[in-house]
């Protein structure tokens, strides 16, 4: 899953997490896919998406919901993961990571 460029494959993982759910949502990937004016906007900056083998997995991202209003809610998401040894387990660990991740931003999403 990890495989593309990474700041590609990270939000378009998110954007699925997100829209899986959010069913009722439309959610899309700016500036590729635009709206004239989303209700919320997302904003993402991971400052750390990283793991040791055998170790941890760490993430963190700090985020910003912009409402078409102008209103603004921050946030910040860090997480650690234990994984063991090899590709699967790394990759495993990030996946896990990024899926709590999306849910976190969800729940912020449905009662900002």
């Amino acid at each position: 899953r990890w495989a593309e460029p990474l700041d590609q494959q990270l939000v378009r993982v998110i954007r699925n997490d997100l829209t899986t759910l959010l069913p009722d949502a439309t959610v899309l990937i700016s500036p590729w896919e635009t709206i004239p004016s989303p209700d919320i906007r997302i904003t993402l900056m991971v400052s750390d998406f990283s793991a040791a083998d055998g170790m941890e997995t760490r993430t963190d991202i700090f985020w910003t919901l912009t409402t078409i209003s102008g209103d603004r809610q921050n946030g910040r998401w860090q997480d650690v993961q234990a994984i063991g040894h090899g590709y699967p387990e790394l990759s495993a660990g990030l996946n896990r990571s990024i899926n709590l991740f999306s849910r976190h931003l969800a729940q912020h999403l449905v009662s900002p």
